[in-house]
């Protein structure tokens, strides 16, 4: 978890230091009055202490993994040499700038340390929903380029139809050139027309279709509206419920997602039965008696909780024969693992326990009336 903290503040860091490069590009451009040490002044200071604790830290992390875990394995994993990477590029950048490097490759090198988040996402323990949706993400891939193929292909249809359409428009020499060269931005080239054709499915498609409708013919917005309907909701739709569905494929395939689901809906229903637990223990001594579990009947609340509890019982003198021991209380670890066994359906295992069970008892019957009985092998 510090490794994340530590990433995380690093990447604000850099942030800081973007928006201080900004300030002196808006100078030096005339865009702002006052340098950017006017702003934020001592930054520059500031922002080199912070890259040297950085780099430090990141440096003794590596070192403590690598005394750790020893020299060999340690270059057998991949991601570590991710850190040494950063280790070195944020030393390079300290040291290098008194040296004749290019500043944008020493603000390239800062960069490098978000290499770091790779192995943020490998901490599955930590963060497993983001592992999981970088696994669907990896898993879609095939889905994405065949998607962004049909999308292209129709992008491009369109794209050309209208721009040959517009085509006379644009080179008839008793129209305004000022209309003409409004028109052209939008569909002179295939370039511009298949840019305008993605803003038109995912941006402001408004512009786009009104150039068309002030300066060439009004009848261009029924088309821009029937294009919208169909691509922008049949088949965007049908595009994203490909990618829903090859999301819950992964996340119901991955075994590690689905352990730890079960795990934390186990304890959530344990944490549930040991509240109910002592909801019926009015004695306080952790331990029921048939009393107590009879209070169930005169409390409404109790019955609703049990019920919440997927425990749906009519013999309450049963269920407790079934839970206690026989010593006469039910303890909580008694009461806890006996309900999360009758949880749910019965599986094939008990089934398959109780069945051996009754043949054991059928055959000791069998040879107590009858000595001579022989037993069919089961």
């Amino acid at each position: 978890m510090c490794v994340v903290a530590l990433l995380l503040l690093n990447i604000l860091l850099m942030a800081s230091q973007l928006q201080y490069h900004g300030y002196k590009i808006g100078y030096m451009i005339g865009i702002y009055s006052e340098p950017a040490e006017q702003y934020w002044p001592h930054f520059e200071e500031i922002f080199f202490i912070c890259d040297f604790i950085f780099a430090l830290l990141f440096t003794v992390e590596m070192l403590i993994r690598l005394c750790h875990i020893r020299c060999l394995a340690f270059c057998k994993q991949w991601l570590n040499w991710i850190d040494v990477i950063v280790v070195i590029s944020s030393w390079v950048e300290l040291l290098a700038t008194a040296l004749p490097i290019s500043p944008t490759f020493l603000r390239m090198l800062r960069l490098g340390k978000l290499l770091r988040a790779l192995r943020v996402v490998k901490m599955s323990r930590i963060l497993e929903s983001l592992q999981l949706l970088l696994k669907c993400i990896s898993a879609s891939v095939k889905i994405l380029f065949w998607s962004l193929v049909l999308l292209m292909i129709i992008q491009c249809s369109a794209g050309m139809t209208i721009s040959y359409m517009v085509s006379d428009f644009m080179t008839d020499p008793d129209i305004d050139e000022e209309r003409k060269f409004q028109v052209f931005r939008y569909y002179g080239t295939f370039s511009k027309t298949l840019l305008t054709m993605f803003e038109v499915l995912f941006a402001n498609w408004a512009p786009a279709c009104r150039v068309l409708m002030d300066n060439v013919a009004e009848w261009y917005s029924s088309v821009f509206i029937v294009y919208r309907c169909f691509i922008g909701f049949a088949v965007l739709n049908v595009v994203t419920a490909v990618f829903v569905q090859s999301t819950m494929k992964v996340a119901q395939a991955d075994e590690e997602f689905v352990a730890a689901e079960k795990q934390r809906a186990q304890e959530a229903y344990r944490h549930k039965l040991t509240n109910f637990f002592k909801q019926v223990d009015s004695s306080g001594d952790g331990k029921l008696d048939f009393k107590e579990f009879t209070d169930l009947l005169e409390n409404p609340k109790l019955q609703v909780w049990l019920a919440q509890l997927d425990i749906e019982t009519t013999d309450l003198k049963g269920l407790f024969q079934m839970l206690d021991d026989g010593d006469g209380e039910i303890s909580l670890e008694e009461f806890e693992t006996g309900l999360m066994r009758m949880k749910g359906y019965a599986r094939s295992f008990d089934l398959n326990k109780i069945d051996r069970h009754m043949r054991k008892l059928h055959l000791k019957a069998a040879l107590a009336s009858n000595p001579s009985f022989e037993s069919e092998p089961s």
